[in-house]
C-alpha cells in the first residue's frame, strides 16, 4: 500500500521526467544547427555539472563518506567515455546529420535491447526467452526506421545520421552495464555528477579540435536558452527526479515512464521543427516500442493450489527476474 502511494506521489514527477527527455530531441536539433555537435555534447555535462556536483557534495555530507578506491575511479573514468563523451558525441552528430525523428525513433526504442545484449555479453546474465524474442523484434523495428529513412531518394547524410543514432543507443546500453560497476562504490547522484564532470572535460579538446568552441561567440539567445533547458532541465532535474523515483518505487516501475519518451518527442518535433516520420518509420517504432514492453513485463502469475494447508509455501509466484 506505502507502495503505491509513493508511485501516485511520484507520477507527476516522473511524466515530467518524461518530457523533458523527450523534449531535448527538439532542443538539441535547434542547438546543432548553430553550434558543431561535440561543443554542445561538451556544455550539455558542463552545465549540469554546476548543479549535480554541489548536490553529489551535499549528499556526502549527510551520509558517511566512503572514500572513492581506485578501481571505482575507473569504472567512473569508463562511465564518462561511454555515457557521456562517445554517447553524446554520437547523439548530436546524428541529430547534426538526420532529422530528430530518426533519433527519437532509434535511440530511447532500442536502447533497452542493447542493455541486455551488453549484460549478456559481459555480467553473462543470460536473457529469457521472451527477452529474446523482443531483442528480435526490435531488431526488425530498427530496420523498418532506417529504410524509412531514405523513402524519397537515398541520402547518405542522413542514412549515416541513423546509423549513428543506433550507435549512440548501443554505447548507452553498455553504459548501463558500466554504472552497476561504478555504482559498488557511489551513489547514482555521485555517478552521474563525476562522470559527468570528466566526461565534459574530455569533450572540452575534442570540440576544439572540431572547431566549434570559436562559434559560442556568435551563438544566439536562442542556443543559449536550448543549452539552458537541455543542461539544467534535461539533464540536471530529469536526472534528480528520475533517481527519486528510483530510490521510492523501483527501477522496473520508474524504467515504465519511459516508453513515454519516444510518443512526446514525436509530438514536440512536429510541432515545433515540422518533422514527420515516413509511415513505415512509425511502424517501425511501433514494433520496437512494443518488443520493449512485451519482453519487459512480467508474465501473469499462476494461482497456486496448496495440496497441503498447515504448510506455508514461501514461493511468490511471477517472482523471476527477467
Amino acid at each position: 500500500m506505502r507502495t503505491r502511494l509513493e508511485g501516485a506521489a511520484l507520477a507527476p514527477g516522473l511524466l515530467l521526467v518524461a518530457f523533458l527527455w523527450a523534449a531535448t530531441f527538439t532542443t538539441g536539433k535547434a542547438a546543432v544547427n548553430d553550434v558543431p555537435s561535440l561543443t554542445v555534447a561538451a556544455l550539455r555535462f558542463g552545465m549540469a555539472s554546476l548543479v549535480l556536483l554541489p548536490l553529489y557534495l551535499r549528499e556526502r555530507r549527510e551520509e558517511r563518506p566512503r572514500r572513492i578506491p581506485p578501481a571505482g575511479w575507473g569504472a567512473l573514468a569508463l562511465l564518462a567515455l561511454t555515457a557521456i563523451v562517445l554517447y553524446n558525441a554520437l547523439y548530436f552528430e546524428a541529430l547534426s546529420r538526420a532529422p530528430s525523428t530518426d533519433a527519437i525513433l532509434l535511440i530511447p526504442t532500442t536502447n533497452p535491447m542493447w542493455t541486455v545484449v551488453f549484460a549478456w555479453l559481459v555480467l553473462q546474465e543470460r536473457p529469457s526467452k521472451r527477452l529474446t524474442l523482443a531483442m528480435g523484434g526490435s531488431l526488425c523495428g530498427m530496420a523498418l526506421v532506417l529504410i524509412g529513412s531514405t523513402g524519397d531518394g537515398y541520402d547518405a547524410t542522413r542514412l549515416t545520421g541513423g546509423i549513428m543514432a543506433v550507435a549512440a543507443a548501443a554505447i548507452f546500453g553498455s553504459s548501463h552495464v558500466v554504472s552497476r560497476v561504478a555504482m559498488r562504490y557511489v551513489s547514482p547522484m555521485g555517478a552521474t555528477a563525476l562522470a559527468g564532470l570528466l566526461g565534459s572535460l574530455a569533450l572540452v579538446p575534442l570540440a576544439f579540435v572540431q572547431g566549434g568552441v570559436g562559434s559560442l561567440v556568435e551563438a544566439g539567445v536562442g542556443f543559449w536558452a536550448a543549452m539552458a533547458f537541455i543542461s539544467l532541465c534535461g539533464t540536471a532535474l530529469a536526472y534528480v527526479l528520475w533517481y527519486r523515483g528510483v530510490r521510492a518505487i523501483g527501477a522496473g516501475r520508474t524504467a515504465f515512464y519511459t516508453n513515454l519518451v519516444p510518443l512526446l518527442a514525436l509530438l514536440l518535433s512536429g510541432m515545433f521543427l515540422g518533422e514527420r516520420p515516413a509511415p513505415i518509420q512509425v511502424l517501425g517504432g511501433m514494433v520496437m516500442l512494443g518488443a520493449v514492453i512485451w519482453g519487459t513485463r512480467r508474465p501473469a502469475a499462476r494461482p497456486v493450489v496448496a495440496t497441503e494447508p498447515a504448510v506455508r509455501d514461501e514461493h511468490v509466484p511471477g517472482s523471476r527476474q527477467y
